[in-house]
C-alpha cells in the first residue's frame, strides 16, 4: 500500500512539474510574437454600391492561424432600392491567406431579411417578407493605417436581388 501510494504521489509531483515547465514558457514566448500584439477585434462601416444601394455596421472578432487570419463579424444593414426597402442582420466570416488580413480575400455570408416592398397586385398596401440571407464572395483588402484597412468585395447568392458590391472601411 504504501508503494502504491508513494507511486501515485510521484507521478503527480512529477505531472505537475513537467505541466508548470511546459506551461510557463509557453505563455512567455506567446506574450511576446507579433500574433500576440494584433488585434483581436475590429469595427466595420460599409456602403453597398451598384446592385443595391444601402449601409452597414458590424463588430467583429479576428483570430489568427499560423498562416491565415480570419474575421468573423456580426452586421447590421439597411438597403433600399426605388420602394422597396431591406434591413436585418447577417454574420459574415472573411478568411485571409495572409496574417496581415490584406490582399485578396474570400467571404460567406449567412442571416435574415426583412423586406418590405410595394407589391404589384395590391399597389395601396405594402408587402413585407422574411428572406434568407445567403451570400459568397470575395474582395481585396488595402492597409490604410495601423489596423485600418480599405477593402471592396462582392458577394452573390440568395437574398434581396442576389448580390452587391461593398466598399468597407475597418478599424
Amino acid at each position: 500500500m504504501k508503494k502504491i501510494i508513494l507511486t501515485v504521489l510521484f507521478l503527480s509531483i512529477f505531472s505537475f512539474a513537467a505541466a508548470g515547465a511546459d506551461v510557463i514558457p509557453k505563455q512567455n514566448i506567446l506574450s511576446n510574437t507579433k500574433i500576440a500584439k494584433r488585434p483581436k477585434s475590429c469595427f466595420s462601416i460599409s456602403i453597398d454600391t451598384l446592385i443595391i444601394p444601402g449601409i452597414r455596421t458590424g463588430y467583429g472578432w479576428i483570430t489568427y492561424n499560423s498562416t491565415y487570419a480570419k474575421e468573423e463579424f456580426v452586421i447590421i444593414h439597411v438597403n433600399s432600392i426605388g420602394v422597396s426597402t431591406s434591413a436585418g442582420i447577417f454574420y459574415q466570416k472573411n478568411i485571409f491567406q495572409n496574417l496581415e488580413r490584406i490582399g485578396f480575400f474570400m467571404n460567406w455570408n449567412a442571416g435574415l431579411d426583412y423586406l418590405k416592398f410595394k407589391s404589384f397586385i395590391n399597389e395601396s398596401k405594402p408587402s413585407r417578407l422574411i428572406l434568407p440571407y445567403l451570400s459568397i464572395g470575395c474582395g481585396h483588402s488595402f492597409k490604410i493605417g495601423d489596423n485600418s484597412f480599405f477593402r471592396i468585395s462582392g458577394d452573390w447568392g440568395i437574398r434581396f436581388l442576389g448580390g452587391n458590391v461593398t466598399l468597407s472601411l475597418i478599424f
